[in-house]
């Protein structure tokens, strides 16, 4: 019998599958979780299995350990067919290109609020910044009613819900308790939402009180509030990865220009691409087989799991040279594929799982990426580290960002902040 890995993922963290004996890069893998076989797969190939809505099925696939506090319960993400289809119209009427616009000019603005103080302090602690300023862009944008004491609270629960997503212990339980709090205020906000009929629906708030199922029914008040939290907490997951954009700026200085206010937009894109493919964000996702089938020589049972290695997909020597080199000129070279790029999942938005907030992100992380890049600072070796073995994993100290100034080479900002990347997802 094989031996139940669940422990070894749980310390081990992103650095798990490459851990096990006999794994090579690419290879699929049995093991067994939570006291039963699953499937471990990674790259294209394993990718397509996992996203082939004909041999899988979310129901029930992620862990309640892991889908309360992050999703809620009944959200999107585990719907299957024509309820997950119906579902994810709503986020797909939400997100449009101009929507996306308007949340990156959003973060545009509040980047620059914050910021203009960075010059005068001795230490700006990046991640608490990040997650204070993409979660007041976020709620504005959403037009979610809050006020400067509320919006501290709030913006730090929507952080918590997602930095507990791969702990158990203190930061489990902190990630349960920012859940009960933010469904609270959420359906608060769907309640007064609601309560106002003859208002015309413009924001992304009344979109979601108010929007219908094909028979007609609406979400019940708390399903609302559910997918209300997950347009919003998403933007604030951003933070990691704005922390990373420092240190990849910080060590490789030779694209602060490129990506900067005087850099141009593909490569600023490409940039953005690499910093999602080269640093851990999700470790892993999870499907189970709809039926029982063979595929490249394993034998799978109804129900049983199967588990897609991101983080190893993304890093997969077979479709990225190098992979352990921070090179954004290769999605300079190459664009990627539906199935070999998935920091935030594989397959189209439309019909399958992958995140429609993925254009989203790039914007906003653009935007992020362009404001680090107009200024100078110092970091220390520890705010270049991260820990594998934590997930969702970043720089512990911040990263803490010293003698912070502005470039004196940087120009003047061009217009259309949006415009810095295509939403090519």
């Amino acid at each position: 019998m094989l031996k139940d890995q669940t422990r070894a993922l749980l310390r081990q963290g992103y650095a798990f599958p490459s851990s096990l004996p006999g794994t090579d890069a690419t290879a699929a893998r049995e093991i067994r979780l939570m006291g039963r076989r699953a499937l471990l797969v990674r790259g294209e190939g394993g990718a397509r299995l996992f996203y082939d809505g004909s041999r899988t099925r979310r129901k029930g696939a992620i862990p309640a350990v892991v889908r309360f506090p992050l999703f809620g319960r009944g959200a999107v993400h585990g719907l299957d067919h024509a309820r997950h289809h119906d579902r994810k119209q709503l986020f797909l009427q939400v997100l449009t290109p101009a929507a996306v616009e308007l949340l990156a000019e959003s973060v545009q603005r509040r980047w620059d609020e914050r910021s203009a103080r960075w010059p005068g302090l001795a230490v700006v602690p990046l991640y608490d910044e990040a997650v204070r300023l993409l979660a007041a862009a976020v709620l504005d944008w959403a037009g979610v009613p809050t006020d400067d004491a509320q919006q501290e609270g709030q913006a730090w629960d929507l952080a918590h819900m997602v930095d507990g997503f791969g702990a158990m212990g203190g930061r489990h339980v902190r990630s349960q308790r920012a859940r009960r709090r933010s469904e609270r205020w959420a359906r608060a906000a769907i309640r007064a939402s609601r309560a106002d009929e003859h208002t015309v629906v413009s924001s992304p708030l009344q979109q979601v009180a108010r929007y219908t199922d094909p028979t007609g029914a609406r979400l019940s008040e708390r399903l609302a509030a559910v997918e209300l939290l997950n347009l919003l907490r998403p933007t604030v997951a951003i933070a990691y990865f704005v922390s990373f954009a420092a240190v990849a700026l910080h060590q490789h200085p030779q694209w602060r220009d490129r990506v900067g206010s005087h850099g141009n937009a593909a490569d600023r894109e490409a940039f953005v691409h690499e910093l999602r493919r080269f640093y851990p964000f999700v470790p892993a996702l999870a499907t189970k087989a709809r039926t029982s089938f063979e595929w490249n020589g394993f034998r799978l049972r109804r129900g049983e799991r199967i588990i897609l290695d991101v983080f190893g997909t993304d890093q997969d020597p077979v479709r990225w040279p190098d992979p352990g080199s921070f090179d954004p000129e290769r999605f300079l070279r190459t664009p990627p594929s539906a199935f070999d790029f998935v920091p935030q999942g594989g397959g189209e938005p439309v019909q399958g799982h992958r995140c429609p907030g993925e254009p989203s992100t790039i914007a906003i992380l653009a935007v992020c990426a362009r404001g680090l890049a107009d200024l100078d600072y110092e970091l220390r070796p520890e705010d270049t580290r991260f820990p594998l073995e934590r997930m969702p994993t970043r720089p512990l100290s911040g990263p803490a960002l010293r003698a912070v100034r502005p470039r004196t080479d940087a120009l003047t900002r061009s217009p259309g902040v949006a415009a810095t990347t295509s939403g090519q997802h």
